[in-house]
C-alpha cells in the first residue's frame, strides 16, 4: 500500500546507514550455504572408503608376497588367502 511504500522510503536512509555502519566496523556476517552437495558427499566418502580399502588390500598382498617368497610357503599363501577373502567379501 501507499502508507507502507512512505514507511519504507523513510526508513531506507536508516537502514541504509546501519549497514554501512556494520560493515565499517566489521559486525557484519554473510552466511553461504551451498544446496544439492550431499549427492557430490555421499558420492567422495564412497570413493574415499574404496581407496582406503584398496590401499589396504594392495598392502596386504604385498606382504603376504614378500612373506611367501622370504620364508615358508604356508604362511604367505595364508596371508594371500586371507587377502582374496577379504576383497571378496568386501566386494559381495
Amino acid at each position: 500500500s501507499t502508507e507502507e511504500l512512505l514507511q519504507l522510503i523513510s526508513d531506507l536512509p536508516y537502514e541504509t546507514r546501519e549497514i554501512l555502519e556494520k560493515v565499517k566496523n566489521g559486525k557484519i556476517k554473510i552466511v553461504f550455504e551451498h544446496k544439492g552437495l550431499d549427492p557430490m558427499l555421499i558420492t567422495h566418502e564412497r570413493i574415499s572408503n574404496r581407496l582406503a580399502f584398496s590401499i589396504v588390500l594392495a598392502s596386504i598382498v604385498i606382504g603376504s608376497s614378500l612373506v611367501a617368497f622370504s620364508r615358508s610357503h604356508h604362511c604367505g599363501e595364508i596371508s594371500l588367502s586371507l587377502a582374496l577373502l577379504v576383497s571378496l567379501l568386501h566386494v559381495f
